[in-house]
């Protein structure tokens, strides 16, 4: 038994692509890899979703464009009927709307087919701990999403000064969110635990009348917590 049985849980992947060879090509970068399983594949959302009811997944690799059922129309099943499973999407496409509405209905990352191993590996490792992971691409398109029209959004309950009802440590916290820091790495970095980086991660979200993390970089961006030249 090697040291990973003991100490490391699995992160089991459920891969959803059309394309046997995007399939096979991501089964080979990932084999030797000592804590990622891929437990199931499917062809297109449908098969997923009548799989996965006797398989347990992490997270689901979801491609958009695929046949029976695409992508859009699997990841609203996926959180009505398995809310616990992340789903990080991968995929050729880059159009800003559509990345909008993946967020909206729930993906937790967005990464395109080009990737490298590593940041396939890094986007799978940093959407398991909770935090969000998009492609560099995709991010400067997600940061320079707008709001959303014709929807009013929840009101702050912080002092005049916009961050000011921040507390110190939650300061550092949306900082290094900002740098691309994720959960275990802010916790390590702080000699906090990960548990308490999320307890601040969502005050947070509150505090400020955000939605989610990408909120939080946009918040801190615009309001100059971080260098963003």
């Amino acid at each position: 038994m090697s040291i990973f049985d003991v100490k490391t849980k699995m992160i089991k992947i459920a891969l959803v692509d059309d394309h046997q060879l995007l399939i096979d090509g991501i089964q080979l970068l990932l084999k030797d890899y000592p804590t990622v399983e891929i437990a199931l594949t499917a062809y297109n959302g449908k098969e997923l979703i009548e799989t996965l009811k006797n398989q347990e997944i992490d997270i689901v690799i979801l491609d958009i464009n695929m046949p029976e059922m695409d992508g859009v129309e699997t990841i609203k099943i996926l959180k009505k009927e398995f809310p616990e499973v992340k789903t990080l999407i991968l995929s050729t496409l880059d159009d800003t709307k559509l990345i909008r509405k993946m967020l909206k209905l729930g993906a937790m990352g967005y990464i395109l087919k080009n990737t490298s191993r590593e940041e396939l590996i890094r986007a799978i490792e940093t959407v398991n701990d909770g935090d969000y992971y998009f492609t560099p691409k995709i991010q400067k398109k997600v940061l320079a999403l707008p709001a959303e029209k014709g929807k009013k959004e929840k009101k702050p309950y912080k002092r005049e000064g916009h961050h000011a009802s921040l507390t110190k440590r939650e300061l550092e916290i949306i900082k290094l969110i900002a740098e691309e820091y994720s959960g275990p790495e802010i916790a390590k970095h702080l000699f906090i635990s990960k548990n308490t980086v999320e307890t601040h991660r969502k005050n947070m979200v509150q505090k400020l009348g955000v939605k989610n993390t990408i909120g939080l970089v946009k918040y801190a961006i615009k309001h100059g917590l971080i260098d963003n030249s």
